[in-house]
Formats: C-alpha cells, structure tokens, sequence
C-alpha cells in the first residue's frame, strides 16, 4: 500500500513560519534593543512567536508533525550555520570576541536544552510530550541568566560610552 505524504498548505506555511521564527530568534539573539529602560533582545520577541505557532501545530496535526516541525527548525538551524561558514571561508566574516566566547554558546546552550524539554516521548519514553513546571523554570531560569548578561553588558557599554564622551 503505498503512503500518503501529501501535507495541507497552512501545515506547510506554519512550518516554515516556525522554522523562520526560530532562526530568526537565533540570529536576532545578540541584538539588543533598547526599550525605554530595558535592554531585551530581538530573539526575545521572535522566539516566543515560535513556540506559540509549534504550540498551534500540535493541536491541529497532532505532536507526531509537531515534533517533525521542531527537528526541521534545529536542522535549518545548523543549514544555517553552514552557509555562514561558507560565506566565511569566501570572505571572512568579522566578529566581537564577547559574541563568540560568550553569546553563541549561551544560545546554542539554550536551544539544545529546549529541544530536549520538548522531546519527552523519544527521550524519557514517555507517553506524551509535557512541558511540566520544571521543564517551565528550566527555560525561565535560562530567560533569566541570558537576560542579566545582557542588562549587565547594556550598562557596561553605556558606562564606556559617557566616559568617552567627557
């Protein structure tokens, strides 16, 4: 008998808005936008887009295409990543040391940790996928490191700046 693969065009349009989401949120994650007195990121915004739409697919197709989903966006994740270091090996590509030593690896940290929250069924052989009140303060408590560096660096940089301009 032969399989139906055929997918629904909101499925597909969802899936890309959700695979753009969170690249976006990734690429996004070491800009800093002042609002009023508050330093976020602009993957602060975006990526909570992307959870709500992953949220969205899994109660209309179910956790099965959800978690389809989720492993396509870690892919074009690290898809990428490849076409940076392919643009980087044709011309190189310059970089602050704080993104590479610091930002990067906290956010790859961070992304890696969600996605095994979110894989409950093949990770823990669990019977459904729970994002329980730990899962929740995990990914709060990592909300709230990544937010304090960027507080912590937003002052360092203002501090830097009036001292020059004295």
């Amino acid at each position: 008998m032969k399989k139906n693969n055929q997918v629904s065009v909101s499925f597909m349009l969802m899936g890309i808005l959700f695979c753009v989401c969170l690249v976006a949120s990734n690429l996004l994650g070491t800009k800093i936008l002042q609002v009023g007195p508050f330093a976020l990121t602009a993957g602060v915004i975006v990526f909570p887009v992307s959870y709500i739409i992953n949220d969205c697919i899994a109660e209309v197709w179910g956790f099965r295409k959800a978690r389809l989903i989720i492993w396509m966006g870690f892919l074009m994740n690290f898809f990428v990543v490849a076409l940076g270091g392919i643009a980087a090996v044709i011309h190189p590509i310059k970089v602050k040391k704080d993104t590479v030593s610091k930002e990067l690896p906290l956010l790859l940290l961070i992304s890696t940790a969600l996605i095994v929250l979110l894989l409950d069924v093949n990770l823990a052989d669990a019977v459904i996928n729970t994002f329980s009140r730990a899962d929740a303060i995990i990914c709060l408590l990592f909300f709230g490191i990544f937010l304090y560096y960027l507080i912590a660096k937003t002052h360092k940089n203002r501090r830097g700046k009036s001292a020059k301009t004295e």
